[in-house]
């Protein structure tokens, strides 16, 4: 997260996507590495990897077998997201509704904002 603030993208790329893959971890832990890297694919101008990874997130999000312990604080991701002027409208309209969805009080309130957030990744990048 820390390279990310920075603005070292190709770095948070990079240290985001060990802990996103790694199954031993918490399962919030590995959604908000999941949501670094796609966040650092996009400020890197790079489409077709963040599309290709949001659709592998949602899908990991969907097939959780319930509900999980949220223990991370997206507080300085939600300001990034939310002034930052070099991050393109669509990615910053993703990136909200991804948060909002991380942010639910409850999977099942998660999951219902799902279907909103795949209508704009299939749109992304078009």
């Amino acid at each position: 997260e820390l390279c990310f603030l920075t603005k070292q993208f190709h770095d948070a790329q990079i240290h985001a996507k060990l802990p996103a893959d790694n199954e031993k971890l918490d399962t919030s832990i590995r959604l908000a590495a999941k949501s670094l890297h796609v966040a650092a694919l996009m400020m890197r101008e790079n489409r077709y990897e963040a599309k290709k990874e949001l659709k592998k997130l949602i899908a990991f999000y969907k097939q959780l077998p319930g509900e999980y312990e949220r223990n991370w604080n997206y507080d300085a991701f939600k300001k990034f997201v939310s002034s930052n002027l070099r991050l393109h409208p669509q990615d910053a309209k993703i990136l909200a509704l991804l948060l909002e969805i991380l942010e639910a009080p409850t999977r099942t309130q998660g999951l219902e904002k799902i279907p909103e957030l795949e209508h704009l990744v299939n749109q992304y990048g078009k």
